[in-house]
């Protein structure tokens, strides 16, 4: 069963803090609720290693099978396929594991009303955590068989220091996986799968070890011919300067600058990637969040990630707003709000800025602004009741939000 490795992390940022605003009544507190809500339900997400790239392990196992032969459970030092042989039983071991992960999935996703169905689940869960440990545990025993064994050593390829290392760092042994990459880099400094390896173990330190080897190997790969992988390395290295360690600051400025370079990377014709793309873009948001420069956003992200065919600048705009409020920074995320309403005024989401920017003027205690978006959004609800483009919902919505908000003048 093919097996794609799920790369999942959780970005710890900075606890979000509000205004505090005294007597609110119960409404302009849902709305900041809501707003809360809303911004706790987006959380950025980080871009994925590269998948394995194909070895010769599965080729191994893909011949076998065809060839109808039965496994190798043992395998003979004086075979004179020896090497292969480990490797094959490497490859099984792999697709053991993937397929007790891919099965504890699919478990994971049934959702059992009955008691006891639910506990049976729960028992095939553990057998399968159990057996795709064991066969990861084996795995990694063949693969260090291989490139330890000194009567190896002439036929060593880099294909086995790749995957042994791969499966070192899934397993979060850091030591011997960059002692497994330095012996890569020094035995095969040409390989193609140097630069993929190095950047497997840049996006696990970047969320489990040092942060500092994680931007250095990030650079590595910047600094080499794999154009292929640049998109994606600037990206961990741009989500590496949103963090920070006692040796690694955070620099929101580089952060800006690697997520442009990550997007500018991205070659005509490469394979689409939504993943990458929904990362860098969180990316955009929360390092210009961090670095507070409202006043220009707006235009650059539109000639930044706009096309003929898509614009995405607004979702873009409206994210950071929502960041820039979740941070208490009302008043840039009023800059944000104005801008859309300035850029796009036929949007029919109009009116749902014009309320956000009122609610942003209410929480940054500026009683002129307040009084001026409280005109404007009722004028702007005003018009939306006639606007054909929005729906019943909408309208009602609209001037619901208009009465409550503009009543708080």
């Amino acid at each position: 069963m093919a097996c794609t490795a799920l790369f999942t992390v959780a970005l710890h940022l900075a606890p979000v803090t509000f205004a505090e605003t005294p007597q609110e009544d119960a409404a302009l507190a849902t709305f900041i609720a809501d707003e809360r809500t809303r911004n706790a339900s987006l959380p950025p997400s980080l871009p994925s290693p590269p998948p394995r790239l194909p070895t010769r392990m599965q080729a191994l196992v893909a011949e076998h099978r065809s060839n109808g032969s039965p496994v190798y459970r043992d395998v003979s030092f004086a075979d004179q396929r020896y090497a292969d042989k480990l490797l094959r039983l490497a490859g099984y071991q792999d697709e053991q594991r993937a397929a007790c992960l891919a099965e504890r999935a699919r478990l994971d996703a049934e959702v059992a009303v009955d008691p006891q169905r639910a506990r049976r689940i729960r028992e095939q869960r553990a057998d399968l955590t159990a057996r795709a440990d064991e066969a990861s545990d084996t795995l990694v025993k063949l693969l260090k068989a291989l490139v330890s064994t000194t009567a190896l050593t002439p036929w060593l390829t880099d294909e086995w220091l790749y995957l042994y290392a791969l499966e070192l760092t899934h397993l979060d042994r850091r030591v011997e996986a960059i002692d497994s990459l330095a012996r890569l880099a020094a035995d095969f400094p040409q390989s193609r799968l140097l630069p993929h390896l190095e950047l497997a173990v840049a996006f696990h330190d970047l969320t489990h070890g040092p942060l500092l080897r994680a931007r250095q190997l990030f650079t590595m790969v910047l600094a080499g011919p794999a154009r292929e992988l640049h998109a994606r390395a600037h990206a961990g290295l741009g989500w590496s300067y949103l963090r920070a360690a006692p040796d690694a600051p955070l620099r929101a400025d580089l952060a800006l600058d690697n997520f442009v370079r990550s997007h500018r990377a991205t070659r005509s014709g490469d394979p689409f990637d939504a993943a990458l793309r929904r990362s860098r873009e969180d990316g955009l948001v929360h390092a210009a969040a961090a670095a507070a420069r409202p006043d220009r956003v707006a235009r650059f992200f539109q000639k930044l990630v706009d096309t003929p065919s898509e614009r995405r600048s607004t979702a873009l705009l409206e994210r950071l707003a929502l960041a820039y409020f979740a941070r208490g920074e009302h008043r840039e995320s009023a800059t944000i709000y104005r801008d859309l309403l300035a850029l796009h005024p036929d949007d029919p989401r109009q009116c749902h800025w014009q309320a956000r920017l009122l609610l942003a003027a209410i929480l940054a205690r500026d009683p002129a602004a307040r009084a001026r978006e409280a005109q404007r959004l009722t004028d702007v609800a005003r018009r939306g009741t006639a606007d054909p483009r929005l729906g019943e919902a909408d309208r009602r919505r609209c001037r619901h939000e208009a009465r409550v908000l503009s009543a708080e003048d």
